[in-house]
């Protein structure tokens, strides 16, 4: 069986239970929880003594030491030895081609080759007329037909760019003769086909040949002849 008691008689018998001293014990408690609680709560603060492990470094200034001075040059004496200057060489003068010349026993070997004897020039032969090359010579007509001796005749020299280049060839020459064995006129009937041989050979009778004069009835005249000169090369 149940009783059942009213309400108001309840909240009494709840009233009556209360402790104080139960109270108070658990207002400490939760009071210290908060306190405890506040202090979690709270940042952490750094102590003033303590400062970061980097304002420890010390930065000293760098003393760079300059390099040491370069010792002094060392003086050498250099001898020098006496310049020799080379001896120029004297230049080599290319041996000149000669040839015989069987004119006299006493002519010494030339260049050139000269007949014996000039050519005989008969009346009837035709021949070009004598210029002004070398002279005119008054007077009749002169003798044809007489041999002509030499009296002195030196071959010419060769010319030394034909002898470079090589040229060869005969030239033959038609020579007035005075009555002094001398030659006035020299022109070229037949010439060697080089301008260079041609005109050493002119100007080698003209200027430095002599012939013994022709003579007729034991008087000298002028008398015509023709003169080769043959320019070879011995190889």
């Amino acid at each position: 069986m149940v009783k059942t008691l009213p309400i108001a008689h309840a909240h009494a018998d709840d009233a009556a239970r209360l402790d104080p001293a139960r109270i108070g014990g658990l207002s400490s408690a939760i009071a210290l929880h908060l306190i405890a609680l506040g202090l979690l709560m709270m940042p952490a603060q750094v102590p003033m003594d303590m400062t970061p492990e980097e304002s420890r470094t010390r930065y000293e200034p760098v003393i760079r030491t300059p390099p040491p001075p370069p010792p002094p040059p060392i003086e050498v004496d250099v001898v020098k030895k006496p310049s020799i200057t080379p001896k120029p060489h004297p230049a080599l003068t290319p041996p000149r081609e000669t040839v015989r010349v069987p004119v006299a026993a006493s002519s010494s070997t030339t260049s050139v080759t000269v007949d014996e004897a000039p050519v005989i020039v008969d009346h009837g032969e035709s021949l070009p007329p004598l210029g002004n090359e070398g002279g005119v010579v008054d007077g009749g007509e002169p003798m044809a037909g007489v041999a002509l001796q030499y009296l002195r005749n030196p071959a010419p020299a060769y010319p030394r760019d034909a002898l470079r280049d090589g040229l060869e060839g005969t030239v033959l020459l038609r020579v007035l003769v005075d009555e002094a064995g001398r030659p006035v006129e020299v022109s070229i009937v037949t010439g060697s086909g080089h301008r260079l041989l041609d005109r050493a050979a002119r100007e080698q009778v003209l200027r430095h040949w002599t012939f013994v004069p022709a003579q007729r009835n034991g008087r000298p005249v002028r008398a015509i002849g023709t003169v080769p000169v043959v320019f070879r090369i011995d190889r």
